[in-house]
């Protein structure tokens, strides 16, 4: 019971993490809908020096979209999946609720720590960023 708020802040952590991925995914995507027409832009209607701009802009974007696709794909299906295989193991394996709740934390603990989300990881992004 005293534990809980600090699993529900640790499963918001990941989920939140998650979902920005998902909404920097979206917005790529929306990016993309609205360049769209630029890239059928003829030759005589802009300058050269335009049309490698908008092409730039378009890669740009789409090396995003595929970084960030990726992240994605990576952090649910090798990451959470894996770790989640490895506590569903070991809940058989449980002989009490501790250590159950024990395996618990570790799931945690290690999603947070793959995903770049564990205390040591911000406080390295911290010194970093300053």
């Amino acid at each position: 019971p005293r534990e809980s708020p600090k699993v529900i802040d640790q499963y918001n952590r990941i989920f939140l993490f998650l979902f920005k991925l998902e909404r920097i995914s979206q917005e790529l995507h929306n990016i993309w809908t609205e360049m769209k027409p630029t890239s059928r832009v003829r030759k005589g209607a802009t300058s050269s020096v335009n049309r490698k701009r908008i092409r730039s802009l378009h890669m740009f974007r789409h090396e995003c979209q595929h970084l960030i696709t990726n992240l994605h794909g990576y952090f649910v299906s090798q990451v959470l999946t894996v770790q989640w295989k490895d506590f569903w193991e070991n809940l058989n394996k449980a002989a009490s609720v501790h250590t159950l709740i024990r395996h618990h934390q570790r799931f945690l603990n290690r999603c947070l720590h793959v995903c770049f989300l564990d205390i040591a990881m911000e406080k390295m992004t911290r010194k970093k960023v300053k």
